[in-house]
């Protein structure tokens, strides 16, 4: 039988319709790399994974099976198709009145919401929302850093990893190049200054680890499902092999406990 005597792992997923799962793919199951990550830590003995968030949506299309967050009752998830970082940071300690963040105060004092990890990807909206362009980049990278304060003062020494923005050829390629040009290049720095800080944050490059065409549907903003299995498992192997950090070079590359990675 099934082995549920695993350390407790309380993951709260956070950001936009990357982490609610959305995707153009039909048939789909719908959950995104969620589905392929919750799976990944019920086959590793170690964990007993616990999903938190004010969300429940799986945004399958017709779907043929049963996805797996539903059969675990792991559906939960901070995940909100079209938020920006401005509209995350609104509702972590507070409610900004829009109804897609279910009451927000998503990490209030005292709530009962304890994520030991919250995995972080948000920010590619800003560009379409805000401006494809340096001055709201840097806007975004700003709330991006806010964010993991906020985190850290809400719920001092809970781990975070932030993970760069993947591809969006939405805007005719503009919103990406502006994404790779001046937001994805200043999350590392973000994530550096909290661990100097003393703060358990990591750096995930998804952008790197994901592929246009091969791992995006044809809207050209969310994965196909492979591309969110190969999401899941990037996810997991940062959750499970420890945090990255800088190695202090100005070489672009990160340490983790199993080498180096570019």
């Amino acid at each position: 039988g099934e082995n549920f005597s695993g350390t407790p792992l309380d993951l709260m997923p956070f950001g936009g319709s990357i982490v609610a799962g959305q995707s153009a793919q039909t048939p789909y199951q719908g959950g995104g790399f969620r589905s392929g990550l919750f799976q990944d830590l019920l086959d590793d003995d170690r964990f007993t994974t616990t999903m938190l968030g004010s969300s429940t949506a799986l945004l399958a299309n017709s779907p043929t099976n049963v996805n797996i967050l539903s059969i675990a009752n792991e559906r939960n998830h901070e995940g909100h198709p079209g938020w920006t970082t401005l509209m995350m940071l609104a509702n972590i300690d507070a409610d900004d009145g829009n109804s897609a963040g279910n009451g927000g105060y998503w990490l209030a004092p005292g709530n009962g919401v304890n994520p030991d990890c919250i995995i972080v990807n948000i920010g590619g909206n800003d560009a379409v929302k805000y401006g494809a362009d340096s001055a709201s980049m840097s806007g975004a990278a700003q709330r991006l850093d806010a964010t993991v304060s906020e985190f850290n003062q809400l719920r001092p020494g809970v781990k975070t990893i932030v993970s760069t923005i993947g591809y969006r050829g939405d805007g005719g390629g503009s919103y990406s190049k502006a994404l790779d040009a001046y937001l994805n290049p200043a999350i590392g720095g973000i994530v550096f200054n909290h661990v100097l800080a003393g703060q358990s944050v990591s750096y995930l490059d998804l952008r790197n680890i994901m592929s246009y065409p091969a791992d995006i549907g044809s809207d050209k903003i969310h994965p196909t499902q492979a591309g969110y299995d190969k999401m899941a498992n990037a996810w997991y192997q940062s959750l499970v092999y420890g945090t990255a950090y800088w190695t202090g070079n100005e070489d672009g590359n990160w340490n983790t406990l199993n080498g180096n990675q570019s």
